[in-house]
């Protein structure tokens, strides 16, 4: 018997708030549901805005040996130093760059140096291949700091690749922050459809 519905029991009250506000709203049913997707609309505005991102959290920290040390990192350095953005440059399939590939290179640590939000960038040569570690001159879980790597991966880096045999990877403590919010904003949209296909068969 507890598990049946109160109407089915006699148990349900038609005198209670509840129920006189029931009545209200099936009176004026199209007015209030108008009302109820007004105020969702209105409610859902600052999603327009939302940024995705991963906080490090350091600032929770204070009192820590490491926070300390961060600290003399960016009053000396700069706040990008502790997450440089780390490009590397190579032949195609990880072969060794020709004497175009290695100028290309050289050309995109000098494009890095001319940026405002880098600090420091050069071009570090090894075995054929070229490692750019560009120091940001903002921290590396700002906001500037992704929009710096979406500029070095969908402008500068493309520009400097236009030699057919040359491959340019971006990494680094931003580049993966940016890639994990990515990925994370790719599967929002599944997440959302099995929580309202398990509710509905719920």
């Amino acid at each position: 018997r507890w598990l049946q519905p109160a109407e089915m029991t006699g148990q349900i009250s038609a005198s209670g708030g509840w129920a006189r506000w029931a009545r209200v709203v099936m009176r004026f049913a199209v007015p209030a549901a108008a009302l109820a997707v007004a105020v969702l609309a209105l409610a859902a505005i600052p999603i327009g805005s939302l940024r995705y991102g991963i906080n490090l959290g350091t600032s929770s920290l204070s009192g820590q040996p490491s926070a300390s040390a961060d600290k003399v990192l960016t009053r000396s350095f700069g706040p990008g130093v502790a997450g440089p953005i780390e490009i590397v440059v190579t032949g195609t399939n990880d072969t060794p760059l020709d004497a175009a590939g290695l100028g290309r290179a050289r050309d995109l640590a000098a494009a890095l140096s001319r940026d405002p939000r880098i600090a420091l960038a050069g071009a570090l040569p090894s075995d054929g291949r070229v490692l750019i570690p560009a120091v940001p001159a903002v921290a590396a879980d700002s906001a500037a700091a992704t929009d710096l790597v979406r500029r070095i991966r969908d402008v500068l880096a493309p520009r400097a690749a236009g030699h057919a045999n040359v491959t340019i990877l971006v990494g680094g403590t931003t580049a993966q922050l940016e890639d994990i919010s990515r990925e994370t904003s790719a599967k929002v949209p599944y997440v959302l459809a099995i929580v309202l296909v398990l509710t509905a068969l719920f």
